[in-house]
């Protein structure tokens, strides 16, 4: 298995590494929880010494990284998470986002039957959804 990297991101999604969006992948690659756009700022300017970096510049490519699915947002506390299946690529997908209450780790889960139940009640219910992701709350088996 090849080593997760900034550059390879970039190649495997087809887009140009800047300097910002390689600093806000490794943030991101280093993480171990979802993380608010000014949090991503604060790690940029502790870790890559970017004093000046402009909140608004972090969101364009935050907004950049979800259009290519590469980036999830958590709607329940507006973090940030990288995406960690490429199946998420494919705009008929539902991802379900198992959030722990404790810990904040998220667990990314895709399931053929689930998805196959999402679709038939949103079909029998004649309801079009309007985001690709369902949030669940709760706690993960270690803070159980």
């Amino acid at each position: 298995m090849r080593k997760l990297n900034a550059s390879t991101i970039a190649r495997d999604y087809q887009f140009t590494l800047t300097s910002l969006r390689e600093d806000i992948l490794d943030i991101f690659l280093k993480g171990k929880k979802p993380l608010k756009a000014y949090e991503v700022i604060s790690l940029i300017q502790e870790e890559k010494a970017r004093a000046n970096i402009k909140p608004i510049s972090v969101y364009r490519v935050l907004d950049f990284f979800m259009k290519k699915k590469l980036v999830h947002k958590l709607q329940s506390n507006s973090s940030f998470f990288l995406c960690k299946r490429k199946s998420c690529l494919d705009h008929a997908h539902i991802t379900t986002f198992l959030i722990c209450k404790k810990c904040d780790q998220v667990e990314e889960i895709g399931d053929a039957r689930l998805m196959s139940t999402f679709s038939s009640l949103l079909k029998n219910h004649n309801f079009k959804i309007t985001t690709d992701h369902l949030e669940l709350n709760g706690f993960c088996s270690q803070c159980q």
